[in-house]
Order: structure tokens, then sequence, then C-alpha cells
């Protein structure tokens, strides 16, 4: 579904985390990438961490969080930086009144004149089939747990204007490159549905940019989201992220021209490559525009609970 607002608001960061993440930590990292059955994506690491007891309700409209709530975070946070520093390099933390299971971390890149702003969202919600309990939660705060399993995403998002009041930054305004994804309605009464073309979007463009016959699912190099075209970052490291920001803005370049005639044609189909306009779009990309996800790799494997899983090789 797409998001209603082409504007992002920063409303509190944490000084004692923007710290922690900041220090210099000699530890190699090492883990792996995967997708799990559901596609969500993870990070397996060497160790396991633990997740304490969190509130489960939080007043949207307050947006800084409570003491407990972030005297919890950091406990989380002293474990996962010593686990995985690379991933946090260059990041400040950014607290979500919406999604307080899911702490944010964000950095502005600058590519030609373009801005991008880079957006981590760990996912620290319990999951049966992938944590170990350690004592149950109840109707106010989640489940004590430890894991070796890390869920997260991050986004490239273009955009438009950095909103800053007296040198502080407020938000985000975001290059809306999508007109509309919604289409409509099928059901009835209580069952009616809404129905938007996000998806289809995310497999034209990530289709388009992918060598036939190489297959990357579950991962979608890059997604229709607060409608727009994002870059979705499997490449976790500093130094990655910003190596794919060339590339991804020319792929925005490339797109551009062709999006309201891509919209069209998915009002009334679903993603196929033999629409006729996306095999026309396909003799047209740029050859070099098929380096960043050459040499990816994502093979199926069952996991130790018998579930399938893909891991990322790159």
């Amino acid at each position: 579904m797409e998001k209603l607002t082409n504007f992002i608001e920063l409303h509190y960061t944490n000084p004692e985390i923007n710290s922690l993440i900041s220090q210099t930590h000699e530890k190699a990292t090492s883990y792996t990438k995967h997708f799990n059955q559901t596609e969500d994506f993870f990070l397996k690491l060497n160790d396991a961490y633990t997740v304490p007891h969190l509130p489960i309700h939080h007043n949207i409209s307050e947006k800084e969080p409570s003491s407990a709530y972030m005297l919890n975070l950091k406990h989380v946070m002293s474990q996962v930086y010593g686990l995985v520093p690379d991933v946090f390099e260059g990041l400040r933390y950014w607290f979500d009144a919406e999604e307080i299971h899911k702490p944010l971390f964000y950095k502005l890149y600058e590519y030609k004149r373009a801005i991008f702003l880079y957006l981590l969202r760990l996912d620290l919600s319990f999951r049966h089939n992938a944590h170990e309990v350690i004592e149950k939660g109840d109707n106010d705060i989640t489940t004590l747990y430890r894991t070796r399993q890390l869920f997260l995403d991050a986004h490239m998002i273009p955009i438009e204007e950095v909103v800053e009041d007296s040198g502080h930054i407020e938000g985000f305004k975001i290059k809306q490159l999508i007109s509309q994804t919604w289409i409509g309605e099928r059901g009835r009464g209580y069952f009616v549905q809404g129905i938007w073309m996000d998806d289809d979007l995310t497999k034209f463009f990530s289709r388009l940019f992918i060598k036939h016959p190489q297959n990357l699912y579950p991962f979608y190099p890059y997604v229709c989201t607060y409608k727009t075209i994002c870059q979705n970052v499997i490449s976790l490291s500093s130094q990655k992220r910003a190596q794919k920001l060339s590339s991804f803005l020319e792929v925005l370049n490339f797109l551009n021209p062709h999006l309201s005639t891509i919209q069209h044609d998915l009002l009334d189909a679903h993603f196929s490559e033999q629409l006729p306009y996306f095999q026309n779009l396909k003799k047209q990309v740029p050859a070099g525009l098929y380096t960043d996800w050459q040499n990816l790799e994502i093979r199926v494997y069952l996991n130790e609970n018998g579930m399938r899983e893909f891991i990322v090789e790159d």
C-alpha cells in the first residue's frame, strides 16, 4: 500500500544511542544474509543477543519515548552494535512513535546534486519460529527473548528537500515520482478490499534491471513505496551503500520519462515480462545498469525447523 504523505517527520533522536553507534569498533563483522519464507530479510549473527520486555502500547501523539523504553533500547543496541558495527556506520537514531518495535536509523547522501535518505529499520517484534523465549510477555509488554537473527529492512529514498528550522532537521520531503498507485476496490460490504499497483510496479522496476534468466526472488532491487522508486539495500556497509548511488540515479533517470506509461499499462493488467512495453524498455536498458546485481545469488534451503529460507550470496 502506498504511503499517503510525501513528508517524513523527524521528532526525536537520542544522543546516547548516537554516541554508541559512532564509536570505533575493531571487531570484525561476520554475518550471513537471508530471507525467511514470508520474504522478510534478516541477518544471521555469530552470537545471540537478547531483547528485553518492550511496551506494547504507545500514544502516537507522544513524539518522544519513555525513559524505560529508551533504557531497554540502549540495552539492545549495545549488543547489536557490538555484533554488526558496520551496519550502523555513519547512521543516527530516529524514534518513530507509530512503530516503537521497529527503531529507525538514517543518513543523508548527496550525489550529483541529488539528495537521498537512507532509512534502516530494525524489527524487534517477537517471532515464534525464530526466537527463543526467556520470559513471556502479557497484554502490556512484549516477550523477553534471545536470538541470533536480526530482522531489518533498508531503503535509499530520493529526497526533494531537507526541511530545517534554526539549523535543526525537522523532516524530509520525498521526491514523489509516481502519480497514483491506487487502482480501486473489490468485494462488497465487510469484504471490500483496496487494490494498489505498488507490488506490480516493484516487479516491473526490478525485473527491468535483472538479466534474464537470473532469479533473485524474493529480493526486489527497486521498490515502489512513498509514491516513488526506492532502492532496496541489502549491502549494508557504509562503503557499499555509497557505491550504488551512481547506478541508482541512472536507474531513476532512465525510468522517469516512462513512468506514466508504465502506470497506465498496470491499471488493467498485473505485471508480466510479456507486457509489450516492458519488453520494449528491456531492450533499451544500458548494459551497465545490470552490473549491481549480476553477482548476486539467492539459494533456497530448509532451516532447522524444516521451513523454507533463502541465503543471499554476493
